[in-house]
């Protein structure tokens, strides 16, 4: 299957189409749904690409942000923390869940390689695929190199006899020199550009692990006011026991079912985050939190700050070999976490 799998709203094609091409451009496979072959379920295809897809790369536009299945294609590209959303519209509301992730912006982009936003789009899902493309400048070069390489064989082709003559002269005073020995043993220049790459790859990573930080700690909360909610409506139920009103009691009774699923759902997506940062240099999982940690300090974020905390709690965790976070931890650590 593909490298990326694009998420996108019927209306917005012209945006898929033009950011595939540049993606496949770049040396990855592209999957978006407009290559779903004759006579597959829609949706047993779509499930089956964004499962073996690498990366997810979702267009947030003010049709896709309304669409169900372009957010729950995006949720399981953050839930597995292979996330890169784009923004391709102007004043867009972009869903809950999904605010506090680095959006990349191509409002208006005319679809060329050399632009810096999309350069640095390259960059970050290179950081999330193991293989690195042979990006169009890359070829471009390698291009040129064999082109001066023919002109500079033919020149030198032209007058054969003279470029022997030529060559014995300048080796002869070469080594009387000394020059040459010089020249043998001199290092190779350092590989900038491989530098580069390393630094925008290793730069990338930290992006991704913060993103991962923030997500999940915005999920741990989300599910603790799912917690609280969940208390109020068992003691409503309790309540309407009490009166003896069976149309209350079948109402709360609903809605507590409904808590509980939501609750289930929360536990499940909040471990995949945690899952994620096991997955990550602890160096740069820690680095993160404490930036993470600076920034919510900053904006005196108190229920925030402890949230974070507690999610960098719940990673240690596991980290020391206690086992996953479960729905009772959580429960209770958001529990104590009301209290404080």
């Amino acid at each position: 299957m593909a490298d990326i799998f694009v998420s996108y709203a019927r209306q917005d094609r012209p945006h898929a189409h033009r950011i595939a091409q540049a993606l496949e451009a770049e040396g990855w496979s592209v999957w978006w749904d407009v290559t779903i072959p004759t006579g597959k379920a829609f949706d047993q295809t779509i499930q089956g690409a964004i499962d073996s897809a690498q990366c997810v790369v979702v267009l947030w536009s003010t049709t896709s942000v309304k669409s169900e299945w372009v957010r729950e294609e995006a949720d399981e590209g953050r839930r597995r923390g292979i996330l890169i959303p784009i923004q391709i519209e102007h004043d867009v509301q972009i869903p809950m869940g999904f605010r506090r992730i680095q959006t990349a912006t191509l409002v208006g982009w005319d679809g060329a390689p050399t632009d810096t936003t999309f350069k640095r789009l390259v960059r970050d899902i290179s950081a999330i695929i193991p293989s690195q493309p042979r990006t169009a400048d890359q070829g471009k070069a390698q291009t040129t190199g064999a082109t001066e390489t023919i002109a500079k064989t033919r020149k030198w082709s032209i007058r054969p006899h003279v470029t022997v003559v030529v060559t014995a002269m300048v080796t002869t005073l070469l080594v009387s020199a000394g020059v040459l020995v010089y020249v043998s043993e001199r290092p190779a220049p350092a590989p900038t550009v491989a530098k580069d790459l390393a630094a925008s790859v290793a730069e990338s990573k930290h992006k991704i692990a913060y993103n991962v930080i923030q997500s999940g700690s915005e999920r741990a909360r989300s599910a603790c006011n799912q917690f609280d909610e969940l208390k109020r409506k068992e003691a409503g139920l309790r309540s309407a026991r009490l009166i003896q009103d069976s149309n209350l009691e079948d109402g709360f009774k609903k809605q507590i079912q409904h808590d509980q699923a939501n609750i289930a759902d929360a536990v499940k997506e909040y471990s995949g985050f945690l899952a994620q940062l096991a997955n990550t240099d602890p160096t740069i999982v820690k680095e993160e939190f404490d930036r993470y940690n600076s920034a919510l300090e900053e904006r005196k974020a108190v229920e925030q700050i402890q949230i974070a905390r507690m999610m960098k709690r719940h990673y240690e965790r596991q980290q020391g070999g206690s086992g996953d976070v479960n729905r009772t931890l959580l429960g209770a650590d958001c529990a104590a976490l009301a209290k404080s």
